[in-house]
């Protein structure tokens, strides 16, 4: 029988800050042992999200240094 996604969904969200960087990202999810992180500006507003595979895509094949990449450099907006 196919489990049904309230069965295997996640209640507690992870946020995280317009103003951190993609380091500051990839150490959280990995802390928190998620994939991805809701974006919210200074005011706490839900404005975009940062997935695992958007710092790939946004910072390691530019060999760039994820400390020198902000959140809103690489989120996806709107959600």
């Amino acid at each position: 029988m196919p489990k049904k996604v309230k069965d295997i969904m996640s209640t507690k969200l992870e946020t995280i800050s317009t103003s951190k960087t993609a380091k500051d990202a990839a150490k959280k999810m990995m802390d928190k042992n998620v994939s991805s992180l809701l974006v919210v500006d200074q005011d706490d507003t839900l404005v975009g999200i940062v997935t695992e595979r958007d710092i790939v895509r946004g910072v390691c094949i530019h060999d760039g240094n994820s400390k020198d990449y902000r959140i809103h450099h690489i989120m996806s907006s709107p959600i």
